[in-house]
């Protein structure tokens, strides 16, 4: 019988439809028709293709075996994914894998870098490193003590000089202990850093007390050892009789010299040297006549002059230590 174009799309017209026999069964998407549709043989099963985000299935995608578990995140599949073997488990961050993760053997701990600050206050220390690096350690010498002045005396009335400052990169050794001695104000004596190595040596020398009308000199550069260093601020005496105290000098900082104190008028102190940048203490004021001084600022400020009267000047400010990492 002729083929007319009504039975194109009939079942049993499937086979010549598309080069089969006839009475060949065609059923267009039918599974039992796969076969044939995809080139394969007739009554083989068709499945539509796997789903691509489908686990089970990772295998086939990505080149294993149908069935394969494939985990794109799972931490028990991290083997696999970076290389290893598959169950090996990646942990980026712990510190157990960081010498796999920074070019050590895997299993080495690691730590992060060790940094830190300690400051003194005046005593005698050991420092014990905590690292074998470089350490800057700096050092600032105490500030001289101011005077006043008794009834009947000669006039004294002057202020402190200002501690001088040291810094100086030096390299420590892990566990090794260096002996740190700070000054107290109006001591005259330097803070100091003492390692076993001479070369490796900080010293800050101290302000001067006051003698007399004349204010205690700054500490000097000279008396200091390190690789940064700069000066006391001088401090300043009365102008005459009856007269405030004359101030403290600065003590140096890790930036610039300490300031010199000015001299007291009639009846008022004279102001105290300001402190260098940074951290240096101020020279503390000289007092108004008739009244006694204030102490110097942390840091080796100078201590201020008392005014004329029955008074007493102020004490120097103390030296420092800080060491940091």
């Amino acid at each position: 019988m002729p083929i007319c174009c009504g039975w194109e799309s009939e079942e049993n017209a499937g086979g010549a439809v598309f080069g089969g026999t006839a009475g060949d069964v065609f059923s267009g998407a039918s599974s039992t028709s796969g076969g044939m549709i995809v080139g394969g043989e007739a009554g083989d099963v068709f499945t539509p293709p796997l789903v691509t985000n489908d686990p089970t299935a990772g295998g086939a995608e990505f080149g294993g075996e149908a069935g394969e578990l494939f985990g794109f995140t799972d931490a028990t599949e991290g083997g696999a994914e970076f290389g290893g073997e598959a169950g090996d488990v990646p942990e980026f961050n712990d510190e157990t894998e960081g010498g796999a993760e920074f070019g050590g053997e895997a299993g080495d701990g690691y730590g992060p870098p060790v940094h830190g600050e300690i400051i003194y206050p005046p005593g005698e220390f050991t420092f014990v490193a905590e690292t074998s690096a470089d350490h800057f350690v700096e050092c600032w010498g105490p500030g001289g003590s101011g005077l006043g002045m008794v009834a009947d005396e000669e006039v004294k009335c002057s202020g402190g000089g200002g501690g001088a400052y040291s810094g100086r990169t030096v390299n420590l050794t892990l566990g090794v202990g260096y002996l740190v001695v700070c000054q107290s104000g109006g001591s005259e004596l330097p803070s100091t850093f003492e390692p076993t190595v001479t070369a490796r040596r900080v010293i800050a020398a101290p302000g001067k007390n006051a003698t007399g009308d004349l204010g205690g000199e700054g500490g000097q550069v000279a008396d200091c050892i390190g690789d940064v260093l700069f000066k006391g601020g001088n401090g300043a005496g009365p102008t005459g009789v009856p007269s405030g105290g004359g101030g403290g000098g600065g003590g140096a900082g890790s930036l610039t010299d300490g300031n010199d104190g000015l001299p007291g008028t009639n009846p008022t102190g004279g102001f105290g040297g300001l402190g260098g940048a940074v951290s240096g203490g101020d020279g503390a004021n000289g007092a108004d006549a008739g009244f006694s001084a204030l102490d110097g600022g942390n840091a080796g400020g100078g201590g201020g002059g008392g005014g004329t009267g029955t008074t007493s000047g102020g004490i120097g400010g103390p030296g420092r230590v800080r060491i940091t990492w």
